[in-house]
């Protein structure tokens, strides 16, 4: 790559600039060395890594698809209609040392009873006052709280779900819970495993085929 082809240059006049944090054009030769080692080393493994994440994501792709073919034809031996696959699905080498462990998870959101919920919630404990267990407290205040990205604590909200308290309000504000609760989609998870022997332990491949 020539210089007046590097990324974050122009060439002006046959000078060659660099673009500023602010969008403005700076000369190179004025920039501090570090500075030009720093911007090279940033963008190459930029550049690695996004070539790195397209080939995640393409072979995530193929592999959903390489399994639903075996899905079909499943279905087709057996002469049922297709269906839609949730849970857990493990697909494994003939000699039980490579695995492929698909998840399949309903995407949650919760509705504006949530806010019902919280109310009965939080009347229980003014309720109960001073005889609150502290930690049934901090439960409780983190299944309502939003996360920085303005997200409820879903798995927080659950464990609320299955404690065994029988007041009539609370009661009430497990059933907003469960009403509040909509499914708006499916994600899928791909983990990839090996192990040695039969006998072994099983270790798992990290490519994060969750987010790809």
């Amino acid at each position: 790559m020539t210089e007046t082809s590097k990324p974050g240059r122009e060439i002006v006049n046959g000078e060659v600039y660099l673009m500023g944090p602010r969008g403005t054009l700076q000369l190179e030769r004025l920039a501090k060395p570090q500075d030009l080692l720093e911007d090279e080393v940033v963008r190459e493994i930029h550049e690695k890594g996004v070539a790195l994440a397209k080939a995640i994501s393409e072979f995530r792709v193929a592999a959903e698809s390489r399994i639903d073919v075996f899905n079909q034809l499943l279905w087709d031996q057996y002469e049922q209609k297709p269906r839609g696959v949730k849970g857990n699905q493990t697909l494994q080498t003939y000699d039980t040392c490579k695995r492929v462990l698909r998840q399949i998870s309903d995407l949650i959101e919760f509705g504006p009873s949530l806010q019902v919920a919280k109310d009965a919630v939080m009347k229980c404990v003014r309720a109960w006052g001073e005889g609150s267990r502290p930690e049934l407290v901090a439960v409780i205040e983190n299944a309502f709280r939003l996360d920085k990205a303005g997200q409820i604590n879903r798995g927080a909200l659950l464990q609320l779900l299955s404690l065994n308290i029988t007041d009539a309000d609370w009661l009430k504000g497990m059933e907003a819970i469960r009403d509040s609760m909509r499914v708006v989609g499916t994600k899928s998870y791909l983990r990839l495993a090996w192990r040695e022997t039969p006998e072994g332990e099983w270790q798992n491949i990290n490519l994060n085929l969750a987010k790809s």
